[in-house]
């Protein structure tokens, strides 16, 4: 008879390491319309600019007040010229 060994280690994917990591928006202005539902979703975080083309207005790594904004903005764009990685 063998004997199964279990570990108690943590995996990468724990509740906790997937709220630690770190969420940026990327857009691709070439996809986008100008919709700005963007905009209206998420004033805080993107703008369409004169050129007509959205704009992030946050830098780097997405602050966790404002990732759930993010992903809405995304989702609502029609053309999925947002992600959030």
């Amino acid at each position: 008879m063998s004997s199964m060994v279990i570990s108690n280690e943590a995996s990468e994917c724990t509740p906790q390491s997937r709220r630690e990591r770190t969420m940026r928006v990327v857009a691709d202005r070439d996809v986008c319309q100008s919709y700005g539902l963007c905009e209206l979703t998420a004033p805080t975080m993107f703008r369409v600019g004169d050129d007509d083309v959205v704009e992030v207005l946050v830098d780097g790594d997405l602050p966790a007040e404002l990732r759930a904004a993010a992903v809405d903005a995304a989702g609502a764009c029609p053309v999925h010229a947002l992600r959030v990685v």
